[in-house]
């Protein structure tokens, strides 16, 4: 949803950020709730799910809008290029999280589509970053390796996302458990950090 920036930040934006954030996070419990309990939470998912992501997305959007622009407007690496689609990504997951919460009767299956969906663009994202690691002479192995487990979940639960809901939700659950998070190789060594 937000990602931090180099450039100077306003109060606006660190509020909105922290909602964000917060937001995010919720997702992470509600992942591990999937996991736990998936029997129980299938028929709250479409609430539990749409209203943090409406939240995260709309003060997302709040955060990038409220920020100073970059003096420089210079992209120095690859991850500020990935650092320049955050208002997009937000904006998508407002409006899906608003679409979630009006068609909640009907949105299980949808929701697993759309986190696979996502999924695919983080593990794409993470492709180039494993990708440019390895031609910077950084560890990429690690990165290889959770982006293949990332891009398995989210093809998982493009497939058949109604033939199955509970399955359905327990990979939804390892998904909104991954899905903040990526491998980075910085300094020669790899870090797991959070997009957040």
């Amino acid at each position: 949803m937000t990602k931090q920036h180099s450039h100077a930040s306003t109060p606006a934006q660190h509020r909105a950020h922290l909602i964000s954030l917060i937001a995010t996070l919720f997702l992470v419990f509600i992942g591990i709730s999937c996991l736990v309990i998936p029997e129980l939470i299938v028929d709250t998912l479409p609430y539990l799910i749409g209203v943090p992501m409406a939240i995260g997305g709309i003060f997302g959007m709040i955060s990038e809008f409220a920020g100073r622009p970059d003096p420089e407007g210079e992209i120095d690496s690859l991850t500020d290029v990935v650092d320049r689609f955050t208002l997009g990504e937000s904006l998508v997951m407002a409006v899906f999280g608003l679409v979630i919460l009006f068609h909640a009767h009907e949105a299980v299956g949808f929701i697993g589509m759309f986190w696979g969906f996502m999924g695919l663009q983080d593990a794409a994202r993470e492709i180039d970053e494993t990708l440019h690691a390895r031609r910077c002479g950084h560890p990429w192995l690690l990165g290889l390796a959770w982006t293949l487990f990332e891009l398995s979940l989210a093809v998982f639960l493009v497939i058949s996302p109604f033939a199955n809901i509970e399955h359905h939700v327990l990979l939804l659950g390892l998904e909104l458990i991954t899905f903040p998070f990526h491998i980075d190789s910085e300094d020669g060594k790899n870090h797991l950090k959070a997009d957040m």
